[in-house]
């Protein structure tokens, strides 16, 4: 079977584990001091996931790229139309700080407003839960409200997790799973194939106003 190739991006503000979430999957790291990411990083890899298509088990190769978004405040616009042919997102956000939670109804609207895909599947996905009860730290969201979140705008639940606390094959076999969940909403995605141009004598064109 041909490679299906995905591209998932990572949304949510500054300091909600986007970053950490990306080092830890691909490299098995985490970093404690926070570092803020540029316009966009850009992560790939490979998996091999069972899936059921038609009655039977059958096994789908994946390249998967992710592209983490910064979470600069006022930022949600920006992403939406620069992220408008994207149709898979991962939402996080911090347990113990509700503002990262309220945010992102801003960025979820404005993808959807944004989009010009006909399905997009997005995963909303609580980080830090090892944070609760240290250094005066609380819970600030509870699960039921992120799952209502979930329900008002038919999201899927990605769970509570601690990126820091997990091991990384943990990790992956929960990225998995979101994968599988892409596949079953948005369906077969391939590299597209390369066009072979004519050897013709093509216009100048201008870049001075380009239309995004």
């Amino acid at each position: 079977m041909s490679e299906l190739e995905y591209r998932i991006i990572l949304i949510g503000e500054a300091e909600v584990g986007k970053s950490n979430f990306l080092m830890k999957l691909i490299s098995g790291k985490f970093r404690d001091n926070y570092f803020p990411t540029g316009i966009t990083d850009l992560k790939n890899i490979r998996l091999e996931i069972y899936s059921d298509k038609k009655e039977k088990q059958v096994k789908l190769p994946f390249n998967i790229y992710l592209k983490e978004t910064n979470g600069i405040k006022g930022n949600c616009s920006f992403i939406a139309r620069t992220q408008r042919k994207e149709y898979a997102f991962l939402f996080f956000y911090d347990i113990t700080n509700r503002k990262t939670f309220n945010n992102l109804e801003n960025y979820f609207n404005d993808i959807v407003e944004a989009s010009e895909q006909k399905k997009i599947c997005v995963i909303l996905i609580g980080n830090k839960f090892d944070l609760i009860g240290k250094e005066g730290k609380k819970r600030e969201v509870t699960e039921e409200e992120a799952k209502s979140f979930c329900e008002k705008y038919n999201l899927v639940w990605g769970g509570e997790i601690s990126v820091k606390n997990m091991e990384q094959d943990k990790l992956k076999q929960l990225f998995e799973i979101y994968v599988k969940e892409i596949y079953n909403i948005v369906g077969e995605k391939y590299k597209p194939k390369a066009v072979k141009l004519e050897n013709k004598p093509r216009n100048r064109i201008s870049l001075c106003n380009p239309k995004y």
